[in-house]
């Protein structure tokens, strides 16, 4: 693999960033800036991007998903939590929130809320509508599931 990984990210910041430069109210630049920023693991970065998308288009649940995600990576439980209920009330049916919710309350100690939302995410996933799932899914929610013993 050597150093092909970093200059690929450093091309898609370059790229997103001229798009933004072109279009600054296009929410999906800066949706996919944010997500770059957290794959990087520069969660403040992430979060002004996604803040900003949110404020472009406050009606896409993926953003609210990811900006929890980010917030949990930033030990702020509390809004954490709040971007994930954000996210479960655009979208009652995207299973990937509820689980990644269910982590992040596993991961804080919160056993039963986890619990729920993991029962949440099993019974939306199982009544799926046949798309391709994500290996990664399978595997945090066989992890989930062990630690959870449900």
């Amino acid at each position: 693999f050597g150093k092909s990984p970093q200059p690929k990210y450093i091309a898609a910041v370059a790229c997103l960033k001229r798009a933004l430069y072109l279009d600054p109210f296009e929410w999906i630049i800066s949706y996919n800036l944010g997500l770059v920023h957290l794959n990087k693991r520069q969660y403040a970065s992430a979060f002004h991007f996604f803040s900003a998308s949110i404020n472009l288009k406050p009606d896409f649940a993926a953003t609210y998903m990811y900006l929890a995600i980010t917030l949990a990576r930033l030990d702020d439980f509390d809004n954490s939590c709040a971007a994930y209920e954000k996210s479960i009330e655009i979208d009652e049916s995207d299973s990937t929130s509820r689980l990644n919710y269910a982590i992040t309350l596993f991961n804080n100690d919160e056993i039963e809320r986890s619990k729920e939302q993991f029962k949440v995410f099993k019974r939306i996933f199982e009544n799926g509508d046949g798309d391709e799932v994500d290996e990664e899914v399978i595997q945090q929610s066989a992890e989930l599931k062990a630690a959870l013993a449900v």
